[in-house]
């Protein structure tokens, strides 16, 4: 987008309440299964970035760089876009190719808490090797 230009997504952008580093929560959803697969943090130029390449990407930690989100082995393709009643978070429907963990788990969310026994289980084997 040049200097000037208004975003083509900007009634999506003013729906929004980032935050006071300008992110948004963001949740990953299968969007076949609607299992919760990951969360992230996205700026508004990851958000833009994600929904013309509808590639999940997320700015690296350190270079604040944009990059595929899993990289191209474990990258997701948004499917739908949700937004939550007040602005604070998205929702993004999602086909993730291999597995959304860096751990190598399908989700990140690979884990519950047994309240009965009061312990934390794993709910799934790895699908890959995790970094």
């Amino acid at each position: 987008m040049t200097e000037g230009q208004a975003s083509v997504n900007q009634p999506l952008l003013a729906a929004l309440r980032f935050d006071e580093r300008g992110l948004v929560p963001v949740l990953l959803e299968d969007y076949r299964t609607r299992r919760t697969l990951a969360i992230e943090w996205l700026s508004r130029a990851a958000l833009e970035k994600t929904i013309e390449t509808r590639t999940v990407h997320v700015e690296h930690p350190n270079t604040k760089e944009l990059v595929v989100r899993g990289g191209q082995n474990r990258r997701a393709t948004v499917e739908g876009i949700q937004v939550e009643c007040e602005g604070r978070c998205l929702l993004l429907r999602v086909f993730q190719h291999v597995g959304a963990c860096h751990r190598g788990y399908t989700s990140c969310f690979y884990r519950a808490y047994d309240v009965g026994h009061r312990e934390i289980v794993r709910l799934e084997d790895p699908v890959f090797r995790g970094d």
